[in-house]
């Protein structure tokens, strides 16, 4: 979940013009669409493109693990030929419980972020993205699945990206999506604990006393008990159980640490 700092510079430019966007659909519980920070692409550019999911009152989607329940939004992209698209990038998330069941996620609107390049040789006055996008939401009571056809024309010109209607929300939310910290954690197994030790002195000048613990892979960390974050002179050291999973453990692991609005995501091996 690397942020995308190159794609800043692209959203903080003045509109021109405005993206010929289809209409949201509606599914489940959710509405769902295409959106773009760029009000028009350029060859042999990159562009700012998301998933915007907006959930009803009382509903939640999920993050990449979902924690306890749930499964996170997946998008399949149809692109023209040539184009390409990056992975999907995650804003950092807020932790549910609900009938004892810890669940990480977003209330309301969240926009799933991906880097969508043209490529140089592409001659068309505009170019449709599409993406069959899936996803599952959940109240206290019930879990609704949702799915949708979504599509985005926008104008392609050979002169520099110009600002969407869009741009100032998919800021926003790249602004939580986690960045990759340097510092390799420390991640050794204690009886059925992981005991991880973090030396990031901006990390820490960052996120405070008491960030929060989230493991990207459900294999990894169980949500129960909740990880124990002790702050350091320039670090952390965390405690958090193993998972019941473990079996299915991947080695790199990761894991965000998440204080207010920032967050940061770390990567290593656990043994």
């Amino acid at each position: 979940m690397t942020r995308l700092p190159a794609l800043v510079s692209l959203i903080l430019i003045p509109a021109t013009l405005a993206a010929l966007a289809a209409a949201p659909v509606r599914s489940g519980h959710a509405e769902a669409e295409l959106v773009c920070a760029s009000a028009h692409l350029q060859p042999g550019k990159s562009a700012l493109v998301g998933l915007s999911l907006t959930a009803d009152a009382g509903w939640h989607s999920y993050w990449v693990n979902p924690g306890d329940s749930g499964a996170p939004p997946e998008v399949e992209w149809q692109l023209p030929e040539g184009f390409s698209a990056g992975p999907l990038q995650f804003p950092a998330p807020k932790t549910f419980e609900t009938g004892g069941l810890v669940g990480y996620g977003y209330e309301g609107r969240v926009i799933l972020l991906a880097e969508v390049r043209v490529p140089e040789s592409f001659s068309g006055d505009s170019a449709t993205l599409k993406a069959s996008a899936n996803w599952l939401l959940c109240d206290p009571s019930t879990c609704v699945p949702g799915e949708a056809e979504l599509e985005l024309s926008l104008p392609v010109k050979d002169e520099k990206m110009t600002e969407s209607p869009q741009a100032e929300a998919m800021a926003a939310e790249l602004r939580k999506v986690p960045t990759l910290s340097p510092a390799k954690p420390v991640i050794t197994l204690d009886g059925e604990y992981w005991d991880i030790r973090i030396t990031d002195a901006q990390v820490r000048k960052i996120l405070g006393e008491s960030p929060g613990f989230l493991p990207e892979s459900e294999s990894f960390a169980a949500s129960d008990p909740p990880a124990q974050v002790e702050a350091l002179d320039g670090g952390y050291r965390i405690r958090v159980a193993v998972s019941p999973n473990r079996q299915h453990l991947e080695n790199p692991v990761r894991f965000v640490l998440k204080g207010g609005e920032r967050a940061f995501v770390f990567s290593g091996d656990a043994g």
